[in-house]
């Protein structure tokens, strides 16, 4: 109840499940309980709460291994606050399409050639879409997309689109863009009062030319703040991270921002900032994150903390 009017069912309100993250309340939404999807719904009568649940059926023509990827990716989304999302098996097909481009062309990441056998326009707009990996099952690149700076944005979309995967010589997984329009909280990894946080940076593509040499070491697990188009209306951004104590300490790192993005050819950024320690965070600490910035001379500011495995 964070406005305190005695309901616990307002549009401020949140709800969390298992030892995920709070999140805002919404009746009839999914809800990942233990290992099983669900509906919920919140009855209020007087002084006595209860939550109903359903179970939410899955598609039977799903394998295991896309199962376990689907159960990965939401134990990851309930921890850093966002609702679970099904498996989506049109764009499931789309996604196998452009896997099967590669079994007879080679794995080519993103990209189709229109000249070339197996080419689809709906394996190659997945392709574009989506985050893609020569190699490891779906289930090892939910793991490795959740510690990127970039790719993470994967597993950012909202719940409404639920997750595509192709698999094959390679593995293809759809996962629509970060929606943050109308969210009465920033959208931010790890989430706020988040715990069993990784420690490392994962590596990816393409490479930071503002800092050549970031994936020359362990770096430690990202944090970022996605704020969609709001965040291109702002100067002076910055994210940092401290060690949480009686003084606490600057963490020492790397900042990615629009205005100091990753890479010169993503300039804006993925509508987000983000801070990279110099070393991996270490293990059992709790660390507060602070964001700042300016819009029309106004400053914005907000910090959270979260703590690590």
């Amino acid at each position: 109840d964070v406005d305190l009017d005695g309901s616990f069912t307002g549009e401020a309100d949140l709800i969390r499940f298992d030892r995920g993250a709070f999140r805002p309340v919404g009746s009839g939404e999914l809800a990942l309980v233990g290992a099983r999807l669900a509906r919920y719904r919140i009855r209020e009568d007087g002084p006595k709460l209860q939550i109903e649940f359903t179970p939410e059926p899955l598609p039977k023509r799903a394998r295991g291994p896309l199962l376990h990827a689907l159960l990965m990716l939401n134990h990851w989304r309930n921890g850093v606050a966002l609702a679970p999302k099904l498996l989506d098996l049109g764009a499931s097909r789309a996604c196998q399409l452009h896997v099967d481009y590669w079994a007879r062309n080679g794995y080519s990441g993103h990209d189709e050639d229109p000249s070339m056998p197996g080419y689809t326009q709906e394996g190659h707009d997945a392709g574009l879409a989506s985050t893609c990996s020569p190699g490891g099952a779906p289930s090892t690149v939910i793991q490795w997309v959740t510690a990127t700076i970039l790719h993470r944005q994967t597993a950012l979309g909202t719940a409404d689109r639920g997750l595509g995967i192709g698999l094959g010589q390679g593995c293809c997984i759809l996962g629509g863009r970060p929606a943050v329009s109308g969210r009465r909280h920033p959208l931010v990894v790890p989430a706020a009062g988040q715990t069993g946080v990784p420690l490392i940076l994962q590596k990816e593509s393409p490479d930071s030319d503002r800092v050549p040499d970031l994936y020359d070491a362990p770096r430690g697990y990202p944090v970022s703040v996605t704020l969609g188009r709001d965040i291109h209306q702002m100067e002076n951004v910055s994210l940092r991270l401290y060690e949480f104590g009686k003084e606490p300490k600057e963490v020492p790192g790397f900042e990615f921002t629009p205005e100091k993005p990753y890479s010169s050819s993503l300039s804006k950024n993925g509508s987000s900032a983000h801070f990279v320690a110099r070393q991996p965070l270490a293990r059992r600490t709790i660390y507060l994150a602070s964001f700042g910035a300016d819009r029309a001379g106004a400053p914005i500011e907000f910090a959270w903390y979260f703590r690590t495995r």
